[in-house]
């Protein structure tokens, strides 16, 4: 068995449904993403798990919108160019509730095919906002509310709405990146995988 693909099957044993991972993909747009926040995760979704066929798959919105693609997408496909991919899951303090799982596997049901992708909040807003932030250490925020960010999302975005419909933790998340998600003390990392410079994988971490 390679590599890759017992690093999926370990994923499967141990990774649910409301987890979150974030990657760090090489390229022009991820690394000015990584300068301006000051981090380096520049892409984050959400774990959905089917227990019953054993597969997980990822909701995320990129440029196409809201979408599900499978998680051998970023364990098995050699072509993105991935430094490494982190997977987080909730203080279980903030998901005692039973239907936190099925609130989330609701969201991504109503917003998956059907929501866009919010290119002025990524390529204008959050410019705006980290630029403001980095030069004057105050917080900042021109884009529209909350009934406006339900019309298009952008990846961090989509991470914190959907766990606050489930949990009333991201009362701002219209305005969050993945970093916000990062760093909001909420999570505990739970694996992590580091790619070589070939896209292979390095290492594999998992708690």
């Amino acid at each position: 068995m390679s590599k890759k693909k017992k690093t999926y099957e370990n994923l499967v044993s141990i990774l649910k449904t409301g987890d979150v991972f974030m990657n760090d993909t090489k390229g022009f747009l991820p690394d000015s993403i990584d300068t301006f926040q000051k981090s380096t995760d520049n892409h984050s979704g959400l774990i959905i798990k089917n227990d019953r066929l054993g597969e997980i798959s990822t909701s995320e919105a990129i440029g196409r919108g809201v979408t599900r693609r499978s998680l051998r997408h970023y364990i098995l496909n050699k072509k993105k160019k991935y430094r490494s991919i982190s997977f987080y899951r909730l203080n279980s303090r903030y998901t005692k509730k039973k239907y936190y799982e099925d609130v989330i596997e609701l969201q991504t049901i109503l917003h998956e095919g059907q929501t866009g992708y919010d290119f002025m909040n990524l390529l204008f807003f959050q410019l705006v906002r980290f630029a403001w932030y980095n030069m004057f250490g105050k917080k900042i925020w021109i884009g529209g509310g909350e009934k406006k960010g339900e019309k298009r999302f952008i990846c961090g975005e989509w991470v914190a709405y959907c766990i606050n419909k489930a949990t009333n933790l991201f009362d701002k998340w219209w305005q969050d990146a993945p970093v916000d998600v990062e760093k909001s003390g909420y999570f505990v990392k739970i694996a992590d995988i580091k790619f070589n410079k070939d896209g292979d994988i390095a290492s594999f971490y998992k708690k």
